[in-house]
């Protein structure tokens, strides 16, 4: 039998009854790889709209847009049609091999990298749907060849085993932007710290608020649930209120236990067997599951929990071979920790980001917005994504200039308080009276070039150990960025740091 061809049936003690196998090109031992069962179980259904899902959000492609495209490809498929099949949980119709073709070719023609599905999606939408093997090396046409032979080599087996469903992405949460932008350094960073063993365990994305921690981590998420990389992602958050463009919303509780942490992952590891387990037992049970098993643990919001470092340090315990990805305001001082600073975008990503915003909510002056305009709106901002959605959301109602001097001129009374409340308010409780001096005399700095502790001792007349000792914690908490080289430091801070201290909210905070 040459390969590509379908096997007969073949009977293993009943588990691989009703599957087509194909024979792995240049495989001496004629050994074979699954590739479905008939029947579409539920898992594989949660795993199409899961992938689709996903495919919208990176090609921006409206529904119609989409059934165009599969139309084009000859398949004349409905609205009703396309939703049942890779939409709705409650519907698991037949999808045929010529629709899975259609759909993988509606994603991937005339899209950009970032914009299309990858080979190891589209093979894996193949074997979800059922696709006869003989018909699966056509998918590589809609891809570079090294591209689709190294997707194959991943999703191949050299064993009889069933396609592999993957983790389940169900309870990932919901993503709050359509495509990551101006962040492909730190995002590869990310994966390679991720994707090699031997690298540090624990994975630290550090910044201010709202300059896109969670973001990335869900980037990185969705990126190593392609690529395979780990059995089970877990998803847990610590987070208690989140900025929605008119003030905050509560969401959660904010004493999140270790017991409910080994919850989380029991729950989203299949193993609910584990809950009603006492704590010992069941952190004996999560120990041995991270060992047996590669999984990796995305921790949001790290700096609400109480003593976040000690929480940390009883994880690292338990980890075996799998990995602890958190997001935290507030730095780690802890050795086995690698800590990915997080600043804002720059100013060429920032005017992408700015116009894709505006195109998103249906702003039309951001399209023709001047180029010095959106210039203006990444300075004042320091290219943090959250204060730019703040910005374009307003510019549906009032002038730049307006938007601009109620961001830059934040106070108690004004329209943004909430916005500054959101980012600020936690950290600056936390700081003792000599850090809040400290922050407040970095006020009278330029702010491209900062100061050295020296000249903030002379201007705050605080002695220049206690100013170290300031430092030390304002740059724990993500206030102040350290820059220089080693033998001078300067500290610098953040355009909304910088509006924040010179505001009537530190007086009435204080």
């Amino acid at each position: 039998m040459s390969a590509g061809a379908v096997s007969p049936s073949i009977s293993n003690g009943g588990k691989f009854e009703n599957c087509n196998f194909l024979i792995l090109p240049n495989d001496p031992s004629a050994k074979y790889f699954a590739i479905s069962p008939l029947t579409m179980q539920k898992a594989e259904k949660e795993q199409i709209i899961q992938l689709i899902n996903s495919w919208r959000e990176r090609s921006k492609l409206s529904l119609k847009q989409i059934l165009a495209r599969i139309q084009a490809e000859g398949c004349d498929v409905t609205r009703d049609m396309f939703e049942n099949r890779f939409v709705r949980f409650d519907q698991k119709p037949d999808i045929a091999p010529e629709l899975t073709m259609a759909v993988i070719a509606a994603f991937t023609k005339g899209l950009t990298l970032n914009e299309r599905c990858m080979p190891v999606e589209a093979i894996e939408l193949a074997k979800l749907t059922h696709m006869p093997i003989n018909q699966i090396e056509a998918i590589c046409q809609f891809f570079p060849e090294s591209e689709f032979d190294k997707a194959f080599s991943l999703t191949a087996s050299p064993k009889y085993k069933p396609a592999p469903t993957g983790p389940s992405r169900v309870h990932f949460p919901s993503k709050s932007y359509h495509r990551l932008i101006g962040r492909t350094q730190e995002l590869q960073q990310l994966l390679t710290a991720l994707r090699e063993r031997k690298r540090k365990a624990v994975i630290a994305i550090v910044g201010l608020g709202g300059i896109g921690k969670t973001a990335l981590a869900q980037e990185a998420m969705d990126q190593c649930w392609c690529e395979g990389i780990f059995q089970y992602i877990v998803w847990a958050s610590a987070k208690t209120e989140r900025f929605i463009g008119k003030g905050t919303r509560k969401i959660e509780v904010s004493d999140y236990s270790f017991e409910q942490w080994l919850d989380d992952i029991a729950r989203q590891c299949k193993r609910d067997d584990f809950v009603p387990l006492s704590l010992e037992q069941k952190r004996l049970a999560v120990k041995q599951l991270l060992l047996e098993q590669r999984v990796l643990v995305v921790m949001d919001n790290l700096e609400t929990i109480p003593d976040y470092e000690a929480f940390v340090d009883q994880l690292f315990q338990l980890l075996g071979q799998s990995k602890l990805l958190i997001t935290s305001r507030h730095q780690l001082r802890l050795e086995y920790v690698f800590t990915l600073d997080l600043g804002g975008v720059d100013r060429h990503e920032g005017i992408t980001f700015l116009r894709e915003e505006g195109k998103e909510r249906g702003i039309a002056t951001m399209a023709q917005a001047k180029p010095d305009d959106l210039s203006a709106i990444h300075q004042v901002t320091g290219g943090a994504p959250l204060a730019m959605k703040l910005v374009v959301g307003q510019l549906s109602r009032l002038p730049l200039d307006n938007v601009l001097y109620n961001l830059q001129t934040a106070s108690f009374a004004g329209p943004n308080y909430d916005f500054y409340r959101f980012i600020f308010k936690y950290s600056w409780d936390m700081l003792d009276l000599e850090s809040r001096k400290t922050l407040v005399s970095m006020s009278v700095f330029d702010l491209a070039n900062g100061s050295s502790a020296q000249s903030l001792s002379e201007i705050s007349q605080i002695e220049v150990e206690v100013i170290q000792m300031a430092l030390e914690q304002l740059i724990l908490l993500s206030l102040v960025d350290i820059n220089g080289n080693l033998q001078q430091h300067r500290y610098t801070l953040h355009p909304l740091t910088h509006y924040f201290i010179l505001s009537d909210i530190v007086k009435k905070w204080s």
